[in-house]
């Protein structure tokens, strides 16, 4: 059955030529929405790009804002200043000064020129006493 098919389509002449157009036109639509998907990957892929970079810029400088502030309380701290001071001279919450008061007085020095944390001179809010010899 399907060979007799097969042999009336080679025959007849324009049933055969409808038959390539249509495989053309199928051809050409594949093609087209492969373009389209692809085009709308690389779209998006880009867009995304550009959301992760602005992403990072706005994280980068929120970290940046905060370490700055980090150092002003330490800063203010060191020079004596009282916690609830420091939050209303900065804008900042009582609690965050006594986390970083807190945090100052816990850093160990590691060695030469190391510290438990950032990489950043050992520093204390209150000086260190030793005692004597006697």
């Amino acid at each position: 059955m399907a060979m007799h098919e097969l042999e009336r389509i080679n025959a007849d002449k324009q049933y055969r030529q409808i038959l390539e157009t249509r495989e053309k036109s199928d051809l050409i639509i594949r093609t087209l929405i492969t373009e389209a998907r692809d085009e709308g990957r690389k779209e998006g892929h880009d867009e995304g790009r550009k959301e992760g970079r602005d992403e990072g810029r706005k994280e980068g400088r929120d970290e940046g804002r905060d370490e700055e502030r980090k150092e002003i309380i330490q800063m203010m701290l060191k020079m004596g200043h009282a916690p609830e001071v420091i939050a209303k001279f900065t804008g900042l919450p009582l609690n965050r000064i006594l986390v970083a008061e807190t945090e100052d007085k816990i850093r160990v020095p590691l060695g030469p020129n190391k510290v438990s944390e950032n990489s950043r001179p050992f520093v204390t809010a209150k000086p260190i006493r030793t005692r004597k010899k006697v």
